[in-house]
């Protein structure tokens, strides 16, 4: 029997690894996927999406150990200043994340909107703006 291929291009490959050691928010695992995200290349960007959505998807605690173990292992300082800071543009995300959100969800938006509502508008509000609309 063949061995079985990856199909993800290598900077996929490794950004989805950080992310999943991100998940597990084990900090050795961490640090060992630091180096692969920087040999393939991934781009720096894609990096700190996927940390400042992890605040998002795994909680504080364990984005700020990510974010810790990046910033020391690859040597990427913070940004001086990021468009997320400008919160005079909320009206800005808010609509742009009913589009986006609508747009993966298709039919199915309405009711996710719903469903959330439901459980607090305030989680509805954070998923627009800060899931989908920055």
């Amino acid at each position: 029997m063949a061995a079985k291929q990856d199909s993800l291009d290598p900077q996929t490959r490794d950004l989805v690894r950080f992310a999943a050691a991100i998940a597990q928010g084990y900090e050795p695992e961490l640090r060992e996927r630091v180096s692969p995200l920087r040999s393939s290349q991934v781009p720096v960007q894609w990096v700190e999406e996927l940390l400042l959505q992890s605040v998002l998807m795994t909680g504080y605690p364990r984005a700020l150990v990510a974010f810790t173990v990046w910033r020391k292992f690859s040597g990427v300082p913070a940004p001086d200043d990021d468009e997320g800071q400008d919160y005079g543009r909320a009206a800005e995300w808010t609509r742009r994340g009913e589009e986006v959100c609508g747009t993966v969800y298709g039919e199915n938006y309405r009711k996710l909107r719903e469903s959330v509502r439901v459980l607090h508008p305030a989680v509805d509000a954070w998923m627009l703006t800060e899931g989908y609309g920055r």
